[in-house]
């Protein structure tokens, strides 16, 4: 009996990995594509899914939308018309991701602190970079003051060997 149990619990698991797999590729290329309709879609089939305990259900959820960002996270960080990195983009849109999954998550998920977590992760990742361009203006600055002076002096006051007598 016990035996059955143990079987049918670890069916259940191997479902609810593939159902996972299966709404994460899905998400994750609609995302991709832009098809907001189909994003929809997926998005509410996620909410209403059935014959799950809600424990479960939530960590289906947490790992579909998790997956979404990973992919948004890849899009986002390089832009495909100039090549560069685009961090700032990633960081808008990851934060107002975690901002509405706070908001809409239950008691239960915003007690575990896994979405504060990391959005006061990834707000800590912007101050530290916002820090890091601070001080590399600064050094720009005072290296831009300092040539600033030399010529000032190179062109006010004449070599040595060359003034009047």
């Amino acid at each position: 009996m016990m035996e059955a149990a143990l079987a049918s619990r670890c069916a259940e698991q191997g479902a609810l990995r593939a159902r996972n797999a299966e709404l994460a590729s899905q998400l994750r290329a609609a995302a991709l594509e832009g098809d907001d309709s189909r994003i929809r879609r997926l998005l509410s089939e996620l909410l209403r899914f059935q014959g799950l305990s809600k424990g479960q259900r939530v960590s289906l959820q947490m790992k579909a939308l998790l997956n979404v960002v990973q992919a948004l996270r890849c899009v986002a960080l390089t832009d495909d018309l100039t090549g560069l990195c685009n961090w700032r983009g990633f960081m808008q849109t990851g934060t107002r991701l975690l901002d509405v999954a706070a908001r809409a998550a239950d008691a239960k998920l915003r007690s575990s602190g896994a979405v504060t977590e990391r959005r006061s992760r990834a707000l800590q990742f912007t101050a530290s970079r916002r820090h890091r361009r601070a001080a590399h203006g600064r050094q720009a600055g005072n290296a831009r003051a300092q040539t600033g002076i030399a010529t000032r002096v190179v062109r006010d006051d004449p070599p040595h060997g060359l003034t009047r007598l």
